[in-house]
């Protein structure tokens, strides 16, 4: 048996990983990129977040706009750190309150195969990472 060779074969080929500005999404970026080089050579999707505004005056368009570029931010650290693992992902926004409610959005637009949630010190499962994996069909 090769250590480069998975024990098992998995079919997930399309990942989505929701990310944000936090010191846990980024680390969340890394783990992913490790199972996706180790594990299944899945392309990956990257979400962020952009929080609804609402009205169309100057402070409400600035306030758009600051949250798109936070997204945006979020999206290109993501980026990067998988490009530095020879990785290239695919960059997406969607409005939503939520990191959650963008990624559940996210999932009734288009096919994913699995979801790599990161990890907060803020989550119920404390320091441990989650990796949720779908029932094999």
């Amino acid at each position: 048996m090769s250590y480069t060779e998975p024990l098992f074969p998995l079919e997930y080929t399309r990942i989505l990983l929701p990310v944000d500005c936090t010191p846990a999404s980024r680390d969340a970026v890394r783990q992913a990129a490790r199972f996706v080089m180790e594990v299944t050579g899945a392309a990956i999707t990257l979400i962020a977040s952009v929080p609804p505004t609402t009205g169309d005056d100057t402070v409400a368009r600035q306030l758009r706009a600051d949250r798109e570029a936070h997204a945006d931010q979020a999206l290109e650290t993501a980026r990067v750190l998988l490009l530095q693992c020879g990785i290239y992902s695919r960059p997406r926004r969607q409005e939503a309150t939520s990191l959650r409610e963008a990624a559940e959005v996210e999932m009734t637009e288009r096919p994913y195969d699995m979801v790599l949630v990161g990890n907060c010190e803020q989550a119920p499962h404390g320091p441990l990472p989650v990796l949720v994996l779908p029932s094999i069909r």
